[in-house]
């Protein structure tokens, strides 16, 4: 599409576009190709040749009403649909039609939206009997054969330029039951009134396979010249379908101006067609070749070089789109000075004017004041659309009357993006569901550990309406809440690991003691990933806000230029600067939340998690005499594991049977197994008897005192830990 517009209008292309999304100047015309000639003469065909887009082409739905492609420059690659109602339609049919939108996901679906947009204008889409109808159905002797709404296919991409591309409903003599005389006065009509606007290139089609004097285009062009003989200057003829030329002489007489009276300035071109086959086979640039060898042939010799082909065609479309723009540039000028000076004396009389300072500073209060109710309904979460101060006729709306905040059932992704105190609750949730899954270095698979049983709770959900999985994106998880899971570790081999750790950092505690650092480091070793899982949370929380803040300005101010001016100097920069104090305020909760300083840790200290974590030293030590030590005759085994069990429960003043903490029931229960053995089996020390039992027992102790200072501080670390998460992921939320 470069190769069909001159760089310098591109610029001038886009400030029109400006111009015309304004209510006071809607009516400044933008300069636009428009396809016109009789029906099955080749027009769509043409068109998708030159616009490089897929136009339906042999059905007859495509000759009921217009379609009007319109190029837009844009980073993302999209193609979306509407309906723009006729002059001759009421006020509420226009309502409903405007009601019409839609999305191409690939060009070949055209066809089918054409089809439903045909029964939503209540036109016969000519593909079957049966047709589609809109829901509000109207009878079949009500249905419109022609109707002038236009079919508007805006094509979004970072390559294209300003251009709108018009194929009207072809032109015919003969009349039918389908095609009566209001049909052909309806035509006519939507033709003449394109043909006469002074910025359109018109592109006139004739088919070498009809008789040019039967073409009706030809003819209305010269009715028109008689009133307008400028419009000679705007025309450029091509004749299609040479191949199957009805007169191959007659073909050649139009192009080298001998035949046409009507004296086109820029005379006549002639283009090869795909036939339907090559259309659903071939690429546009196997066209272009197929074309370039047919004009090869020593028929066509005598034809200059800039009259055959597509691309001859496209090369004089760019000099003809630059000359109408630059002819028409002083007059739109002065256009457009017109409208400012009607709007500001509209202003005037309202209070509105922004010909003095005050009333510019009214105007950027007015902007602000409406973004901030929208912000402010957004993050309290009450989506409360401010009543239309206007007043309206009966059936009449404004943009006010529709509201910023859609309704309960839209769930549009841009109906969605406004809901800001929604969307970032939401975002806290699947951070809250991030940080339980995969926030942790090492799990221990320990079956009294509360963090090994964890991993089912906090899985993503899987097994839900479709409709809440939407919410948030999937995308939006897979993104920014997706990581590794943690490591699962043996409880005696992370034991083992630490036990060398406590070594190697050791500082001026007793023996026997970890020092501060190992708990500290422990710590920050398994919290080790809070800091990237809550980097992409803080990420994922700032391009929602990004969507709202743009939505919103969008609406409080539809001038672009003063959009772009409040964005760079006044949005932009605030944004910037609230977004570097969250990272820094999220940063300061790192460092106190995701580290392990032992005094943090008394504020948290709670009996129950620790004796959660403890349940498999309870078992352990409910069997240690049966497990390590030979009984023989002196007692039954289930009568030990009670009275040990029992023994310990008084010690800690904690009721008979619950579990207990791992660190505290140490430390009490080895020094005390040896004497709760005595007094049981009221053993001697001095009895040779009993020495092997008392040494089973020392044996058991040595064993358990290895590595009972790890044992000690991971039970410490992983209560921390486990109290520290909600704390944390609290203050994110709040943030």
């Amino acid at each position: 599409m470069q190769d069909l517009i001159d760089e310098r209008q591109v610029a001038l292309f886009d400030a029109l576009n400006q111009l015309s999304s304004l209510k006071v100047a809607s009516d400044i015309e933008i300069p636009q190709l428009i396809v016109v000639g009789d029906q099955s003469s080749g027009k769509s065909s043409v068109l998708e040749a030159i616009a490089r887009f897929h136009f339906p082409v042999h059905e007859r739905l495509c000759t009921r009403f217009p379609t009007k492609l319109i190029l837009r420059r844009s980073a993302e690659e999209r193609t979306h649909l509407s309906i723009d109602p006729g002059a001759s339609r009421m006020e509420e049919e226009k309502k409903r039609l405007r009601q019409f939108t839609g999305s191409l996901s690939k060009p070949d679906e055209l066809g089918e939206w054409m089809e439903k947009a045909a029964a939503v204008l209540g036109v016969h889409s000519g593909t079957n009997s049966g047709d589609v109808r809109d829901p509000q159905s109207i009878s079949q002797e009500d249905f419109k054969k022609f109707t002038d709404d236009v079919l508007i296919v805006e094509k979004y991409g970072p390559n294209l330029p300003l251009l709108g591309l018009v194929d009207l409903p072809g032109l015919f003599q003969t009349q039918s039951t389908e095609q009566d005389a209001a049909s052909q006065q309806t035509v006519m009509k939507m033709v003449e009134e394109h043909i006469k606007s002074k910025r359109s290139v018109i592109l006139l089609v004739v088919s070498a396979r009809t008789s040019f004097h039967n073409h009706t285009g030809p003819a209305t062009i010269q009715k028109i010249l008689k009133h307008d003989p400028a419009l000679a200057d705007r025309v450029v003829g091509v004749i299609t379908n040479p191949d199957q030329a009805l007169s191959p002489d007659e073909t050649l007489s139009i192009l080298n101006g001998r035949l046409d009276s009507t004296n086109l300035k820029r005379g006549w071109h002639v283009v090869k067609n795909q036939d339907k086959e090559e259309r659903k086979l071939e690429l546009l640039e196997q066209r272009d070749l197929k074309e370039d060898q047919f004009f090869l042939k020593p028929h066509w010799q005598n034809v200059p070089h800039r009259q055959r082909g597509i691309k001859a065609l496209r090369a004089t479309l760019k000099d003809m789109l630059w000359t109408r723009t630059r002819d028409e540039l002083p007059g739109l000028i002065s256009e457009v000075q017109e409208k400012i000076a009607v709007v500001e004396a509209r202003l005037a009389a309202a209070g509105r004017s922004r010909a003095t300072d005050m009333a510019r500073r009214q105007y950027l209060c007015d902007i602000a004041r409406t973004f901030e109710g929208l912000t402010r309904e957004a993050s309290r979460g009450t989506y409360l659309n401010e009543p239309c101060k206007e007043l309206h006729k009966v059936g009449d709306a404004c943009r006010a009357c529709e509201g910023f905040f859609l309704p309960f059932d839209d769930n549009r992704p841009e109906s969605q993006d406004k809901r800001l105190r929604a969307n970032v609750r939401s975002l806290s949730k699947s951070f809250a569901l991030a940080m339980r899954e995969f926030g942790k270095t090492e799990a221990i698979n320990d079956s009294g550990s509360t963090t090994a049983d964890m991993s089912n709770e906090t899985q993503v959900p899987t097994q839900q309406d479709e409709r809440a999985l939407a919410f948030p994106a999937k995308d939006i998880i897979h993104k920014y809440y997706t990581d590794s899971k943690p490591k699962h570790i043996d409880r005696k081999a992370h034991e083992e690991w630490l036990a060398t750790g406590i070594e190697r950092w050791r500082g001026g505690e007793p023996q026997g003691e970890a020092s501060e650092a190992v708990y500290s480091g422990l710590f920050e070793y398994q919290s080790a990933k809070w800091a990237k899982i809550s980097k992409q949370n803080l990420r994922a929380v700032w391009e929602a806000v990004e969507k709202f803040i743009n939505l919103a300005l969008v609406s409080a101010c539809i001038d672009e230029g003063m959009l772009q001016a409040l964005r760079k100097h006044l949005i932009k920069p605030r944004l910037d600067q609230l977004e570097k104090a969250s990272y820094r305020t999220m940063s300061d909760l790192l460092n106190c939340h995701g580290r392990g300083k032992t005094g943090f840790y008394d504020g948290f200290v709670d009996v129950l998690p620790m004796r959660r974590q403890a349940q498999d030293l309870t078992e352990r030590l409910a069997t240690l005499a049966s497990n390590h030590i030979d009984l023989g005759d002196h007692g039954n085994s289930d009568e030990l594991s009670k009275r040990v069990r029992s023994v310990v429960c008084s010690l800690l003043s904690l009721p008979t049977g619950d579990r207990l903490p791992h660190n505290l029931v140490k430390d009490v229960v080895i020094r005390s197994v040896g004497s709760i053995l005595t007094q049981a089996f009221q053993f001697d020390s001095k009895d040779k008897n009993v020495r092997p039992a008392l040494e089973a027992t020392h044996g058991l102790i040595a064993a358990e005192l290895k590595n009972f200072t790890a044992a000690r501080v991971i039970e410490h670390v992983e209560t921390y830990y486990e109290v520290r998460l909600p704390s944390f992921l609290s203050a994110l939320a709040n943030l």
